[in-house]
């Protein structure tokens, strides 16, 4: 890592002291030694930044971001404080500001391919995708030979569901390289996203004539058919790669999720223990066989995830399966101590506090499960179908009125989305609220007339509140 431009003094004893602190893996008294070191120097920033890292380490994010910011100011010139100070704030979501700080950057080093690139992305996660659009174009302006580049372009399409697009800049990335595989494939992924399985299996079974020991290329093949519904056809596949490489633990795990999804827990377990014949201590099998069981309501879950935890102590993964597990055995007060232990781990894991709400909910601390699903919300507010899940799950719990309300405040941040306006046409009807349900539609309609889904939920609304002749004539109207 670069050093600010006040290089600190090497006989500074808490500084290195810090230091040794963070290598050792005691980030709380590595704190505490750099703010001695502050008190004695404090005017150098790497005092800061390095007491930024050991904050970062206790995922203490916001207090990290405070000690960046300080080195930053104290050595404005300085691009890897920045870099680290940039990378924290996408971390916290805090992208306006991730973007006024990548915005400094460029105007110390204006020509920096990589710092262009991080304000591309950061516009996008930001849902500026014209903006980082442009940036991307003029990148590719300059070096029209980087297939990383094109790559880009791919990604961002991609997210924005535009697949002819993205082909199109695949094509381009292959034209660049013709003989990456990895390209080939990565047009295979976007043939599978947009729902063409059949030219995806087509383009996979033409690089198996080529690479017919590629198990990479039957596991792909197996996605995609199991994508397509066809799990029998999807097994067969992975089968096929087990076959040429017994002993890859991957390819166990692999075909254990594709049972998995498709709730056949059983054979999950059966082809797991086959697995761990091969390779006893992988987690990942352990972790499938743990999920299995639970499933199934059957002794040993518990004993399984607790072996993960052994494995791996920092995966939040396990925490919150054996979370599940108590859940399930109606223990919800371990249940909630476990996914605690998870959201120390990863506290912008939006799923956690949604997941945490729903068991206070269920313990019947209604007001505390609110807060908690707003904290979750809070993460990424901006977002509609986040909002959509929280109106669930208020729904779910017979807080209608209060889903109402989630509803209609994400209606106002993103007034065209449709599917904000189906949750809430969905909600009114259950709760008999009939006529507000078809104000509702009728906005909805007017946003998008061409959507036949909202006039089939006209036509239901208008039969749940006993106006059976309009809805016919609604039906008929659209046939």
């Amino acid at each position: 890592m670069a050093r600010g431009k006040n290089s600190m003094d090497k006989s500074n004893f808490h500084y290195q002291m810090g230091i040794e602190l963070i290598k050792t893996g005691n980030y709380r008294g590595a704190v505490e030694e750099f703010d001695k070191s502050i008190l004695e120097d404090p005017e150098n920033p790497e005092n800061y930044f390095e007491k930024g890292i050991a904050l970062e380490k206790l995922n203490k994010y916001e207090e990290a971001i405070d000690a960046y910011q300080k080195a930053s100011e104290l050595d404005a010139g300085n691009l890897a404080y920045l870099k680290v100070l940039i990378d924290s704030l996408i971390k916290g979501k805090w992208y306006d500001d991730a973007l006024g700080e990548c915005n400094k950057a460029i105007k110390i080093d204006p020509e920096n391919m990589e710092l262009k690139l991080l304000k591309s992305d950061i516009l996008i996660l930001n849902e500026r995708y014209l903006e980082a659009n442009e940036i991307l174009n003029k990148c590719i302006d300059s070096d029209s030979k980087n297939v990383n580049l094109y790559l880009r372009k791919v990604d961002l399409y991609k997210k924005l569901e535009l697949y002819d697009d993205s082909l199109e800049m695949i094509e381009k990335a292959i034209e660049l390289e013709p003989q990456d595989i990895n390209l080939i494939l990565y047009k295979v992924d976007i043939l599978s996203d947009s729902g063409n399985y059949k030219e995806a299996i087509e383009k996979l079974d033409k690089l198996l004539e080529k690479y017919s020991f590629n198990v990479d290329l039957y596991t792909k093949k197996a996605e995609i058919l199991f994508y397509d519904d066809k799990v029998d056809e999807s097994l067969e596949e992975m089968d096929k790669a087990i076959a040429i490489a017994p002993s890859n633990a991957y390819l166990y795990s692999k075909k254990a999720e594709i049972l998995l999804n498709a709730n056949m827990f059983e054979s999950v377990i059966a082809n797991v223990e086959n697995g761990l014949k091969k390779a006893p201590e992988n987690e990942i099998l352990h972790y499938f066989k743990a999920v299995a069981l639970a499933k199934l309501r059957k002794d040993g879950a518990m004993e399984e995830i607790n072996r993960c935890i052994s494995m791996n102590p920092k995966r939040s993964a396990y925490f919150v399966t054996k979370s599940e597990i108590y859940a399930g055995l109606k223990d919800y007060t371990a249940s909630i101590a476990e996914l605690d232990k998870a959201i120390e781990l990863e506290p912008y894991k939006q799923d956690y506090y949604f997941f945490k709400a729903e068991i206070l909910f269920n313990m019947g601390y209604n007001q505390e499960a609110i807060k908690v699903l707003d904290k979750g919300a809070a993460i990424d507010n901006r977002n509609s179908y986040t909002m959509i899940e929280v109106a669930e799950i208020l729904n779910r719990q017979g807080l209608s009125e209060e889903a109402i309300k989630v509803l209609n405040k994400a209606i106002n941040k993103d007034k065209d989305n449709i599917s904000l306006y189906i949750k809430k046409i969905s909600i009114l009807s259950n709760i008999k609220e009939t006529e507000q349900a078809l104000e509702t539609v009728k906005k909805a309609i007017n946003i998008d007339p061409e959507n036949e889904y909202l006039y089939v939920l006209k036509s239901e609304t208008l039969l749940k509140s006993g106006r059976d002749k309009e809805a016919v004539a609604e039906s008929d109207r659209r046939h």
